[in-house]
Parts: C-alpha cells; structure tokens; sequence
C-alpha cells in the first residue's frame, strides 16, 4: 500500500498552507491586526493510534510545527497566531474505515480489536466545530487543543524536557 499520500495530505498538506498563509498571505491580506491559523491535528498525535502508525505520524507533525510556528519570535514578525486542534474520533464521511488505506490485513485486524477493546465516543462536526470557535477565541499563540468524547476544548501542556524524563 502507498502511504505517501497520507503524508503528503495530512502533513505536506498542512506545512505549505501554513507557511504560505504565515509568510505571504495573511500579513497581507489580515483585516484585523493580527490574524490567526487553525491547524487540524487528531488526538492520534497524542494517542498513538496502532492501526494508523502513519496517520498518527503526520498529525504529529502537524503539533510540532504548531509549536515551532507559535513561538514569539514568529508572532512579532507577522502577527499572526498558529493553533491547532485535535480532534477525537468524529463521525464524517472520512471516519469510516477504508482498507484500502490501511497497509495490510493486519493492520484492519489491529484497528477492528483496538475498537473493540476500548470505548469510543464518535462526536459530530458541528460539535467540533464549536470548539474550533472556542479556541479561535480563546487560544494562544502556539497553543493546542483536544476536542475529543463530546467534552468542552482543553489546551494540552507545553512540556519541558525535563518535565519528560521518565521518572525510575
């Protein structure tokens, strides 16, 4: 199976819009003072989902260039804030299960035990996206979010690399 598509959506995808939107467009195009891009991640950033190693990769991705893009030395140059929101499992066309774009057998076989096995609360679209006004209006720079089981948005911690280390 070619998992370069995946990647070249989820994450390529995302990375051109980002840059192009922070350097070029919005800076020139912004009716307000600043002006603010909302990346989509997925709780697979933070979760790891097993059946979708790749997926889980690129919306990782996703999180760190938000993180890079959302420091203060990007802010002051452009005034334009980078957000992202994770959301959990939601219910749309695309949150059906294809096998065509899981790797092999196996990896259907992973997917079909790890629902089973765990409890998962599909949400709607619209419940994601009043959380993406949520955080629109509330967010900060650099911030991300977790939009997942149905719940009201909440930002996740920016950890230190001290903060990191596994305690023995």
């Amino acid at each position: 199976k070619d998992w370069t598509k995946g990647i070249s959506v989820n994450l390529t995808g995302t990375v051109n819009g980002t840059m192009l939107g922070f350097e070029r467009y919005l800076p020139e195009n912004k009716s307000d003072n600043e002006a603010i891009i909302l990346n989509v991640a997925s709780i697979s950033a933070l979760s790891f989902i097993p059946a979708g190693p790749v997926y889980s990769a690129t919306k990782g991705g996703v999180v760190a260039l938000t993180r890079a893009m959302g420091q203060d030395v990007h802010y002051v140059r452009k005034r334009v804030k980078v957000m992202a929101v994770c959301p959990g499992f939601t219910d749309t066309a695309l949150g059906n299960v294809n096998k065509e774009a899981l790797y092999s057998d196996d990896y259907m076989a992973i997917y079909e035990y790890y629902f089973r096995n765990n409890v998962t609360i599909f949400q709607t679209t619209e419940e994601v996206a009043r959380a993406a006004i949520k955080i629109l209006k509330e967010g900060e720079n650099g911030s991300v979010w977790v939009a997942a089981n149905k719940e009201p948005p909440f930002e996740i911690e920016r950890l230190t690399l001290e903060q990191l280390k596994k305690v023995k």
